[in-house]
């Protein structure tokens, strides 16, 4: 099974993809953060996100403001979560 802190099994042939030309790196990294959210077993920070992903924390907190903007993901009151 897979948990937010292995690597994700398509990450390879994402990179492949991004580099190919095939796919959006934005909306990629954007997937790849919402799969590691989806696959946690509890709230998880930016910080865990990064490590997780190997994303720059800077994008990943893009990423998780346009994705609570957007109302797909929910911040915790009162905590970095």
């Amino acid at each position: 099974m897979h948990t937010p802190n292995t690597p994700h099994p398509g990450r390879d042939k994402q990179r492949e993809r991004e580099r190919d030309g095939e796919e959006v790196t934005a909306l990629a990294r954007g997937l790849d953060v919402l799969r590691r959210i989806a696959a946690a077993d509890a709230p998880v920070s930016n910080r865990e996100l990064t490590e997780w992903t190997g994303i720059p924390k800077p994008t990943v907190s893009r990423i998780t403001a346009t994705l609570v903007g957007a109302g797909l993901l929910l911040r915790l009151p009162g905590r970095d979560r």
